[in-house]
């Protein structure tokens, strides 16, 4: 018969509706393996991203349901987290870094010791006490973006 407890991870995801350059979107539970538009298990809210007449996007939730399923372990997708973060229901979610790799290579390379934000966008102009070589730079960049874990001590 139906095992109804092997239930997937639950996610908190937008479904989409709308038309063609005009959509807007329905908060739901659902299944991790369902489809995006496919069966969910509760409606938790709605968002509809189209700028109102007094220049406000609309967002109706269902806050002791969202809190609920969150409580019991519910991820939200990236975009439903971005709106849950703006309505305070989750910590705001951490930036993306504009920086690249061969800003930090920069930077390390020059002698620079500081926030790399504010060299990168002009805010810090620290003088560089003596340039350190490109390959020591480059060795120490690969090493701390390896992906081999690192061991620490433990007391």
């Amino acid at each position: 018969a139906h095992n109804t407890t092997a239930m997937g991870r639950v996610h908190l995801r937008f479904q989409r509706f709308g038309r063609i350059r005009r959509p807007h979107y329905r908060l739901v539970a659902a299944d991790s393996r369902k489809k995006r538009n496919g069966k969910y298990l509760e409606v938790l809210g709605t968002y509809n991203p189209m700028l109102q007449k007094d220049g406000r996007k609309d967002a109706r939730l269902e806050v002791e349901r969202i809190k609920y399923w969150l409580s019991v372990g519910a991820q939200p997708t990236k975009g439903a987290a971005r709106l849950l973060s703006s309505a305070g229901l989750i910590p705001e979610l951490p930036r993306r870094s504009l920086l690249k790799k061969k800003h930090a290579v920069e930077a390390y390379r020059k002698g620079y010791e500081g926030d790399l934000i504010d060299m990168v966008i002009g805010l810090d102009h620290q003088v560089p006490m003596e340039p350190v070589p490109v390959e020591a730079v480059e060795e120490a960049v690969e090493a701390s973006v390896s992906e081999e874990p690192v061991e620490t001590a433990t007391t």
